[in-house]
C-alpha cells in the first residue's frame, strides 16, 4: 500500500506558516485501501485493488475561514493550492460560528502492523470463498457475493500544536444464494480473516435459500416481526442519519429534539456510541484529532440520556468534547461506534418460538426517510422473509414497510444473543410487537 509520506505534510504546514502566518490552519490527510473479490453463479468473476488518498486544508482568519481537498502533493501544486485558498479566504464573509480548533493533545489514534498484500488477500480470500462455493454446489444453488479488505488512514495537525492519527483495517464477507427468485443473505465482518464466520454465514445464506422457494402472498397491515441482526442494523444507521446527530437534535429537526432524559424507545433496549466494544473498529480519533476513547450513552434503558460532541459543540455547550467530530464539518457531530444493547438476552431460536404470528425479516434492501421529524421511513426487506405461526416460519413475497423507527423499538418483546457487527453498527436480533407494512413487491 503507497500511502503518502508525513512529509508532505509538513511541506503544506511550512507553506501556510511561510505565506499565512497570522490564518489558523488544520491540515488533514484520508487514505482508503481496498482489495476485493467478487464472485457470482458460484465463480470469482472480478478482483481488484484500489487506492484513494487526499489532503484537505481550513485557513482561518477573522473567522474567515475557507478549505480545500486536493490530491495532486508536488511542491508546485501545493504552492498553489495555498495561494489560491489565501485568495479565497480574503473574498469570503466572516463565519461567526467559527471558534477555532481543538487544542494540543496527547496522541491516542489507533495502529496497525501491515495488512496483506495483494496476492497474499487473493489466497486467503479465496479459501474463505471455497467454503460457500462447496456448500452452494452441494445444495445445488448458486453462490453470489463479495470479500474484502479495507485499510484507512487519517492524520489530523494544527496551528495549535495537535498531532494525531489514527489507522484501522477490517475484513468483511457478504454471501447471498439463490435459487431461481429464492434468496439467502448472511454477512460477517472482522479485523482479520480469523475472525470472519464463514461457515456460519454459508450455512445461514444456504438456509434462508432453500427454504425461501415459493413464497406465498400475505395481506399488509401491522405484524410482530423478528428483525435479525442485519435488519436492525439497516433501522439504527437510519436512526443516526437522521436523528441522532447532535446539530439536528439542537436545531429541532430531529425526532429526539426537546426529548432529552425521557423515554423514547422500550427500556429494554440501550444504544451507546462506544469505540471500546469489542466488536466495533475504531481510529480512536475524530475527524479533528481529538481522543475518541470513551462510551457515550445515548439511550439508556429506553430513556435519551447523553448526545455527543466535537470541538464547536462542546464550547457551545459547556461540556466535554467526546471525540465526535464528522467526516465533514458542517454536520456536526455524529457518533461512529453505534452499539445496541440489552441486560437480558436469549438465543435466536427462543426468539423465534415466542412468535405466534408474524414476519421473521433477514435483513432490509434499503432505506429512505419519509418525515425525519416523525423519525419515519421505508424501505422493503429482502433475502428472506417469512411469515411465522408458532415458531414455523413459510416465505413470503418481500414487504415494503413504512413506520417511526422509535416505535417500533418501544414494543421490544425479546433481544438476541447474537450482536454482531453489520455496516459498522453492533446490533443483535429483535422481537418487536408491531411493524406496519404499506405494500408489497412486485414480481
Amino acid at each position: 500500500m503507497s500511502l503518502i509520506n508525513t512529509e508532505v505534510l509538513q511541506r503544506v504546514q511550512e507553506v501556510i506558516k511561510k505565506k499565512a502566518p497570522n490564518y489558523q490552519y488544520e491540515i488533514s490527510y484520508k487514505s482508503a485501501s481496498t482489495s476485493l473479490l467478487r464472485f457470482a453463479q458460484t465463480k470469482i468473476h472480478q478482483n481488484n485493488h484500489s487506492e484513494v488518498e487526499s489532503v484537505s486544508i481550513t485557513l482561518a482568519l477573522d473567522k474567515k475561514v475557507s478549505k480545500t481537498t486536493f490530491n495532486e502533493f508536488s511542491v508546485d501544486s501545493i504552492d498553489r493550492t495555498i495561494d489560491e485558498l489565501i485568495e479565497v479566504s480574503n473574498k469570503l464573509p466572516s463565519n461567526p460560528e467559527f471558534i477555532g480548533f481543538p487544542g494540543k493533545i496527547e496522541k491516542t489514534g489507533s495502529s496497525i502492523e501491515n495488512t496483506r498484500s495483494f496476492d497474499q488477500f487473493c489466497n486467503d480470500a479465496s479459501s474463505c470463498i471455497k467454503t460457500i462455493f462447496d456448500l452452494a454446489t452441494k445444495n445445488k444453488i448458486e453462490a453470489y457475493g463479495s470479500i474484502s479488505q479495507t485499510t484507512r488512514k487519517v492524520i489530523i495537525l494544527n496551528s495549535n500544536g495537535l498531532k494525531n492519527e489514527g489507522e484501522v483495517s477490517f475484513l468483511n464477507c457478504q454471501s447471498q444464494m439463490m435459487n431461481g427468485r429464492a434468496s439467502g443473505y448472511a454477512q460477517t465482518t472482522g479485523k482479520t480473516f480469523y475472525e470472519l464466520e464463514i461457515d456460519r454465514i454459508a450455512n445461514e445464506s444456504a438456509k434462508t435459500c432453500i427454504n425461501g422457494k415459493y413464497p406465498k402472498t400475505i395481506e399488509i397491515g401491522d405484524y410482530p416481526v423478528l428483525l435479525k441482526s442485519e435488519a436492525v442494523a439497516d433501522l439504527i444507521r437510519m436512526m443516526n442519519h437522521i436523528a441522532i446527530g447532535t446539530k439536528t437534535i439542537e436545531e429541532g429537526r430531529s425526532y429526539l429534539s426537546g426529548k432529552l432524559n425521557k423515554k423514547v424507545i422500550d427500556e429494554k433496549i440501550s444504544i451507546t456510541d462506544d469505540p471500546t466494544n469489542k466488536y466495533q473498529i475504531s481510529m480512536g480519533m475524530d475527524f479533528q484529532g481529538y481522543p475518541h476513547k470513551k462510551p457515550i450513552h445515548l439511550v439508556k434503558n429506553g430513556v435519551f440520556s447523553e448526545m455527543v460532541y466535537d470541538h464547536k459543540y462542546s464550547i457551545k455547550n459547556n461540556t466535554i468534547n467526546t471525540g465526535n467530530a464528522a467526516f465533514s464539518s458542517e454536520s456536526g457531530p455524529f457518533p461512529s461506534c453505534l452499539v445496541v444493547s440489552s441486560m437480558d438476552t436469549e438465543p435466536f431460536s427462543e426468539l423465534l418460538s415466542k412468535m405466534k404470528n408474524g414476519i421473521l425479516i433477514t435483513r432490509f434492501w434499503y432505506a429512505n426517510p419519509v418525515s425525519p421529524m416523525d423519525a419515519e421511513v421505508t424501505g422493503l426487506t429482502r433475502d428472506g422473509t417469512f411469515i411465522v405461526n408458532n415458531g414455523v416460519a413459510s416465505p413470503i413475497k418481500n414487504l415494503r414497510y413504512t413506520d417511526n423507527i422509535f416505535k417500533v423499538l418501544s414494543n421490544v418483546i425479546a433481544v438476541g444473543d447474537d450482536s454482531r457487527l453489520s455496516g459498522m453498527v453492533v446490533t443483535p436480533s429483535i422481537l418487536c410487537g408491531n411493524m406496519r407494512f404499506t405494500g408489497i413487491l412486485p414480481e
